[in-house]
């Protein structure tokens, strides 16, 4: 995800949780607005935290994760190797297995 796109959903999940607490609380973001926002801080952070390190290789979040532009290529995959030449100057083909650890 770029940082551009990454700001923009911060701010709309940030956006979002103040409403939800609100509305669940029944209380107004005016009386303490600092208080609201270093809480609701502090979740986003959390949320990000575990989105980048866990939540992202889930197969729901991984569907979101390719919509922002980050692919999912941990795995293992099989194809077949084709070669022009080998050692003595055949072409040929070759299984193949390539293992991906995505972090």
């Amino acid at each position: 995800m770029n940082e551009a796109n990454k700001i923009k959903a911060t701010i709309i999940l940030s956006s979002i949780f103040i409403f939800l607490i609100s509305f669940a609380t029944g209380k107004s973001i005016d009386d303490n607005l600092f208080r609201w926002i270093s809480g609701v801080s502090s979740a986003v952070v959390l949320v990000w935290t575990v989105y980048e390190k866990w939540f992202w290789r889930l197969s729901l979040f991984g569907r979101l994760s390719e919509l922002t532009g980050t692919p999912i290529l941990y795995g293992t995959r099989k194809g077949i190797l084709t070669y022009e030449s080998d050692v003595s100057g055949k072409k040929g083909n070759v299984p193949i297995y390539l293992a991906i650890n995505q972090t």
